[in-house]
């Protein structure tokens, strides 16, 4: 991969000031490094954000937590934030998925002839990077921009640096099967640029009213979920909502410094719960889960989880 000169218009809405760049080959990175598992997207949707201007862009994203299950091994997270920080901001994010490669090919060369940046799932194996072991597993780039010939991509964990790849290396890293895809061709868009900033007081007043519109259906989810773990034999996977628990444990903090007291023992019980999700999810990916100890430990370890699920969803309502 080489890198080229690109215009970096596509990250900056017009009025808004664009934090330094050093090179014409760089894009400006309010937030870099590597994050945990299944969060990487919340880290870049925070850089596009701050490049046009947003303060607090990525702590101010994890708007709703929960879970969602359609059967199988995965436990995916409630993912409706998106729908939260357009009504508090008016930030368009979509996050789409495709039945295969001609329809992402089709929505990709779409966007980047609109001029809107997306964030893409691909196989990080295909960017080597010191900072991470080689391996074939899930990751989230910036592109810039594609056409039929060549894709221009950003790595925020290994820096602001523009990289330009064949399509046909881009293609094979967008479909090559690794470790945590689990849905085709998952891609984030980013569309209209924010017109509102809104105060600390009214994102806790959003967040309280969609968490107690969507909390008793979450619950549910993950208690079916449990059931399935107990009964199956299959590979638990619940790092989405880990995920999830941990944007939210960044915006309850934020909260709390800006001294929304209501904020401070959300911010503690999100802290320690999402601890206790990864640390279900990285048991369950290294234990025998065929073994019944395993398993029935593993689900001992979800109902705990379901259990304090309910104590945050208290806190946060009271």
């Amino acid at each position: 991969m080489a890198a080229r000169k690109v215009s970096q218009s596509v990250l900056v809405a017009e009025g808004n000031n664009q934090p330094e760049v050093h090179s014409p080959n760089e894009v400006p990175l309010l937030y870099r490094g590597v994050t945990p598992i299944a969060t990487c997207h919340w880290q870049w949707v925070g850089n596009i954000l701050a490049a046009r201007g947003v303060q607090n862009a990525w702590e101010m994203l994890g708007l709703s937590w929960g879970c969602r299950w359609m059967g199988g091994s995965v436990l995916f997270g409630l993912a409706t934030w998106p729908s939260l920080l357009r009504e508090l901001s008016g930030t368009e994010v979509s996050i789409l998925t495709f039945e295969g490669p001609a329809q992402a090919r089709a929505a990709e060369l779409r966007l980047s002839l609109e001029g809107v940046p997306f964030i893409a799932e691909i196989d990080a194996y295909y960017i080597p990077a010191e900072c991470r072991e080689r391996t074939h597993v899930v990751h989230a780039v910036l592109v810039l921009d594609r056409d039929k010939d060549q894709a221009q991509i950003v790595d925020s964990t290994i820096g602001p640096g523009i990289m330009e790849c064949s399509i046909s290396e881009y293609e094979l890293m967008r479909a090559s099967p690794c470790i945590g895809r689990v849905e085709d061709h998952k891609l984030y868009a980013i569309g209209s640029a924010p017109t509102a900033e809104p105060e600390p007081a009214a994102i806790l007043h959003a967040v309280r009213n969609h968490l107690n519109s969507t909390f008793p259906q979450s619950l549910r989810a993950l208690k079916l979920y449990i059931e399935w773990a107990e009964e199956s034999q299959g590979p638990v996977d619940v790092c989405r909502a880990a995920g999830e628990r941990y944007q939210a444990t960044r915006l309850f903090e934020y909260l709390a410094k800006q001294n929304i007291e209501a904020a401070r023992r959300p911010a503690t019980l999100l802290e320690q719960l999402t601890s206790d999700w990864y640390l279900v999810h990285m048991l369950a990916v290294e234990e025998r889960l065929v073994d019944k100890r395993d398993r029935r430990r593993i689900v001992r370890l979800l109902n705990r989880l379901a259990v304090n699920e309910v104590k945050l969803a208290e806190a946060v309502l009271r």
